[in-house]
Formats: structure tokens, sequence, C-alpha cells
């Protein structure tokens, strides 16, 4: 396997509660936009989440020749987070009614 999918799977083993309430929260949303504020407060610890374990798996390659490869692995990281969670860029994104 991988090293960002290595990471992804340690991060939501790591956090499985945190990962759990956030799919409920998240799937409440995705059926009804009114409950936004429930995705947003769990949402946003799990964006520390995601963020810290990209910086962890970016850590090694953030300096000198490896900095574009480090780039690559966030996105690609980024990539299958989203894939999961394709909502969670609308996380505390205030909508317009």
């Amino acid at each position: 396997m991988v090293k960002y999918k290595q990471f992804y799977t340690r991060m939501l083993n790591q956090n499985e509660e945190l990962f759990r309430n956030f799919t409920k929260a998240y799937e409440d949303y995705t059926n009804d936009s009114s409950k936004k504020s429930e995705f947003d407060e769990i949402g946003r610890e799990v964006n520390m989440v995601v963020k810290r374990t990209e910086n962890k798996l970016c850590m090694q390659t953030d300096i000198g020749k490896f900095s574009n490869f480090s780039s690559n692995l966030a996105d690609k990281f980024w990539v299958l987070v989203r894939e999961n969670y394709p909502y969670i860029d609308k996380v505390g994104v205030e909508t317009k009614k």
C-alpha cells in the first residue's frame, strides 16, 4: 500500500469514533442542509485531524529537492479524503439563503 493510503487508513483507525460521528453528521447534512451546524462542529475537528495527518505525511519531504513531491503527496492524500467526503470543503463555509 502506498504511503498516503497508509496514513489515511491509520488516521481513520486512530480516530474511529470521530469519523463515525462525522459520517453520520455528513449523511444527515447531505440529506437535509438544515443540519449544517452539527456537520460544521464535527467537521472542524475532522479537518484538524486531516491536516495534522497531512503534515505528518509530508514532513520529511517538505524541504529541498523533494518539495514538489510533498505537494503531490498532499494532493493525493486530499483526493482520497474527498473521495469519501466530497463536501468536506464546505465545513465552516457560510451559505447565503
